[in-house]
């Protein structure tokens, strides 16, 4: 029991045997009674203000008490949080070193198989070598027998000839050897640069990471390389049209080191790079967004008119050097997904955009898809797909034409604008 509590029993004690000490009748003992009870009142009454004050340091008390056990509660939980952060941790420590061993792994791989192409290579220099060392020797003797027909003033005229296209024809095989040769030692010092890329670990020389790029368009070169895989050693280019809100990144290669025979130019829109954010759209009045059109290093304009009270859209693609316009028909506004559209960043699955028909004056047919960009559909951005290789244009690549529905490579645009001021 506290001091403040006997204190209080002590009064209240003594208040009691106070009046229980009154009525002997005695005058005197009145008066000493009265004086004693009006001291128990005043003790009384400081008792009782104790009192009170008791009931609030015990209210206090309780308070105090109770976020206490709040503070225990929320201790406990950020201790099993910290609690599973640590064995998701642990968990990622260990996928990242499972996925270090296999990149080692195919590094190993792939180093291995490229100096297998190497030794390929080698024996093939060797061979085109001798095929040098012959059609030189033929060459000498074509010569010789060049003079021998000058010389000789006997022999006719059809002799001479011969001989004269003999010597020809030994000068173009020379020539054709030596382009075969400076050909293959080109790939072998590529194949060498890729063995020192890989030890380095890097994948493609001179690809850049879209974001890097400031706004504008921007063309860099680039070499590709796939051991075992018959595109062999790529070399092209890496279009880039950088908006605020959106990325437009696209790709032509241009030459194969390994098909030189088989291997035809391509030109692919890789896809579009956003800001990761769902935004609205404007629900009145229309705007025409104006920007460029591209198809490698054709370069045009765009120019689309959106009409956000009737939720449709159309424009074209036109100024191009070498092209003909392109007609983007009137679509209607709807939800784009990541198969009519690749969207680099994960966090958006779908967005706002437009997928409609695409034609030509002379009647190609054709298809596109753009999605809106910025909180207010400041830009748009997509890829036109023809279902014919245009002339002076890149063919598209085959998973292009099969995305589109096509069964042969046609010819494919990329563009990107940015919206006017909204007429009411």
């Amino acid at each position: 029991m506290s001091l403040k509590k006997v204190t209080l029993a002590s009064l209240i004690l003594l208040g009691l045997t106070a009046c229980g000490s009154s009525g002997n009748g005695n005058s005197t003992s009145d008066t000493n009674n009265n004086t004693t009870l009006a001291e128990v009142e005043k003790k009384l009454a400081i008792a009782t203000d104790e009192l009170k004050n008791l009931k609030v340091e015990n209210q206090e008390n309780t308070e105090v008490l109770e976020k206490a056990k709040a503070d225990l509660i929320k201790a406990q939980a950020d201790l099993d949080t910290v609690k599973k952060d640590k064995n998701a941790t642990a968990s990622a420590l260990l996928e990242a070193q499972n996925k270090l061993k296999v990149a080692e792994e195919n590094k190993e791989r792939v180093t291995s198989e490229l100096n297998a192409q190497i030794a390929k290579l080698n024996n093939e220099i060797e061979q085109i070598r001798n095929e040098s060392s012959l059609a030189n020797t033929n060459l000498v003797k074509a010569q010789a027998d060049l003079k021998v027909a000058q010389e000789d003033k006997t022999k006719t005229a059809a002799e001479l000839t011969a001989a004269q296209e003999k010597l020809k024809e030994a000068e173009t095989a020379k020539a054709t050897v030596e382009n075969k040769l400076a050909g293959k030692q080109r790939v072998i010092d590529a194949i060498h640069s890729q063995i020192l890329r890989l030890e380095n670990k890097y994948y493609d020389i001179g690809w850049k990471d879209p974001a890097s790029y400031s706004s504008g368009f921007h063309k860099t070169a680039y070499i590709h390389i796939t051991p075992a895989v018959d595109d062999g050693i790529l070399t092209g280019d890496q279009y880039i049209y950088k908006q605020t809100y959106s990325t437009v990144v696209a790709a032509a290669t241009k030459d194969s080191s390994l098909n030189d025979d088989t291997y035809s130019p391509r030109f692919r829109v890789n896809g579009i790079l956003t800001d990761g954010e769902v935004n609205t759209l404007p629900n009145e009045g229309s705007a025409t967004y104006t920007g460029k059109a591209f198809q490698a290093d054709q370069l045009g304009t765009l120019t689309y008119n959106v009409n956000f009270k009737e939720r449709t859209g159309s424009g074209k693609l036109s100024g191009f050097d070498k092209l003909a316009d392109i007609t983007l028909e009137k679509g209607s506004i709807g939800q784009i997904n990541q198969n009519q559209i690749n969207l680099y960043d994960n966090r958006l699955s779908s967005l706002h955009g437009i997928a409609a028909e695409a034609s030509m004056a002379d009647g190609t047919k054709g298809k596109y898809v753009l999605g809106f960009f910025g909180p207010n559909a400041e830009e748009i951005a997509g890829e036109v797909y023809m279902s014919k290789h245009l002339e002076n244009s890149f063919k598209s690549n085959g998973r292009s034409a099969q995305k589109y529905g096509y069964n042969e490579r046609g010819t494919m645009f990329g563009f990107g604008g940015t919206r006017g001021e909204i007429q009411k």
